[in-house]
């Protein structure tokens, strides 16, 4: 599951918030030995819905290709 986090900073009184950061905070779901487990998929009811799955996809993909790029530079040590 991919969670979009927007986080934002502002002066309360003024009441004026700027988005200061965004992530996508992925979760994996275990069995009972640990191991990542399948679940059902999620399937979009609204456009609002249905956008924001298809930005998922595209980090996603994005995120895919970051640690394609970096795998030469890892060690594991």
């Amino acid at each position: 599951m991919h969670i979009a986090v927007d986080v934002s900073a502002g002066n309360p009184r003024q009441k004026i918030l700027h988005q200061t950061t965004h992530c996508v905070t992925v979760f994996v779901a275990l069995d009972e030995a640990g191991r990542p487990a399948q679940i059902e998929g999620f399937i979009p009811k609204t456009i609002e819905e249905t956008a924001m799955q298809q930005y998922a996809i595209k980090l996603m993909a994005l995120r895919k290709g970051i640690e394609e790029e970096m795998q030469p530079y890892l060690r594991l040590d």
